[in-house]
Formats: C-alpha cells, structure tokens, sequence
C-alpha cells in the first residue's frame, strides 16, 4: 500500500522528494489529507507488518489479523480518494 502511496504522492500530487519510507509517507498523506483516518492508526498497521515480517510469533500474528478488518477498511477507502472511483 505505501509503495502505492508513494507513487501517488509523486506523480498525482507532483510532490518531488518522497521519502522511501512507510511511516513518513503515511505522515505526508495525512498532511495531504488523503487518510480516511487518523495517522496513528496506519503508523500501527505498519508497525505491525515491519513485527511480522521475519518473526513468525503467534502474538504478533494475532494482532496483524486483529487489525486485517479495519485496515481493509482503510485501505479502500484509501484506494477511492486516490481513484476518484468506488471500490468494486
């Protein structure tokens, strides 16, 4: 989704230097007022993707599924600001 964000953030918004960074992309695109919610809850979602990336604890994948519902949430809403179309 980030690296999707990024892309955005460069070409549709002509922003010149995006950081390559998942964290401080989802910063900018809440001052872009792209976020359908607060920054704090997609610094989660990427913390907890960055947790389960190489560590196969079952806490931590509890958690990240915890987190699936609303982040698909998110992320659509995401996906309809940037389009300007409705999710299927």
């Amino acid at each position: 989704m980030w690296k999707v964000l990024n892309r955005y953030l460069k070409i549709s918004l002509g922003l010149p230097d995006v950081p390559n960074s998942p964290k401080t992309l989802f910063r900018i695109a809440n001052e872009n007022r792209l976020l359908p919610s607060d920054v704090g809850q997609w610094l989660i979602y990427a913390d907890s993707r960055i947790g389960t990336s190489d560590d196969y604890d079952g806490e931590k994948a509890n958690v990240a599924l915890d987190l699936m519902g609303t982040f698909i949430k998110d992320a659509v809403a995401l996906y309809e600001t940037m389009s300007g179309k409705p999710w299927l």
